[in-house]
């Protein structure tokens, strides 16, 4: 499915952390499946990088959280149009780095898309101000001319998500991989728009569970005061 979020491996040593690794896994290896091409025998054709290769080279000695959002009707379709792209994924997993002091270093999303007739993966790393930190290619299935340089992922270095985050804006095309170019900044914007519901997602979640404890302390109150008058009509019918 086009517009894919892959779950990947985190600092957690858990039975079922390392079978969803082992899901994921298997999903990248099968992402350039019937290729002819066997870049890296041990990752399988088309594979440049694993996941945690990829996170190695994103956030180095850094501790890595998977996190789990679900996405409903709304939130799906707002990620859509944000992104100007389509997305109908319900359940998707972003993967926080902080260092040994806890400071924030940046939320890592994998992306997996056709580009013509193959798909490739990409891990998008978004900064604490919502814009691109990083690009990582660790698939591309299609023939190795139509892949994007270096230099041409860097200019997305500091971008957040605007109307000229687009090819022929602010953002270079590439002569004779339209498609690569293509596919590439549909997934930038849509990983920067579902991290943009993600966060909006979790300050609502945050302010819903704000609300609700002071509804308990108001009701806790409540009940403290109702004993106390309760307490002080039996000591009156007492006396």
């Amino acid at each position: 499915m086009d517009g894919e979020l892959l779950p990947h491996p985190t600092s957690d040593r858990s039975r079922y952390s390392q079978r969803v690794w082992a899901c994921v896994a298997f999903a990248l290896l099968t992402v350039c499946a019937g290729s002819a091409r066997a870049d890296d025998e041990r990752k399988g054709p088309g594979v440049f990088l694993t996941p945690q290769e990829a996170l190695a080279l994103a956030f180095p000695k850094a501790t890595i959280t998977r996190g789990t959002v679900l996405l409903d009707e709304e939130a799906r379709a707002r990620v859509a149009k944000l992104g100007g792209t389509a997305f109908d994924k319900g359940l998707v997993y972003p993967y926080t780095a902080v260092d040994e002091d806890g400071k924030h270093l940046g939320t890592a999303w994998f992306d997996t898309h056709r580009v013509r007739t193959q798909r490739e993966t990409l891990m998008v790393v978004v900064d604490a101000d919502g814009a691109v930190q990083r690009i990582e290619v660790l698939a591309f299935c299609e023939p190795k001319q139509y892949l994007p340089r270096a230099k041409w992922y860097a200019q997305y270095t500091g971008r957040e998500l605007d109307a000229r985050l687009d090819l022929g804006q602010d953002i270079r095309g590439i002569g004779g991989a339209t498609l690569s170019a293509t596919a590439t900044n549909g997934a930038v914007r849509r990983v920067l728009a579902l991290h943009r519901v993600a966060a909006e997602l979790e300050r609502a979640r945050a302010e819903a569970e704000r609300k609700q404890r002071e509804r308990e302390e108001a009701a806790r109150k409540v009940r403290e005061r109702e004993a106390r008058e309760r307490a002080k009509r039996k000591q009156g019918d007492e006396r």
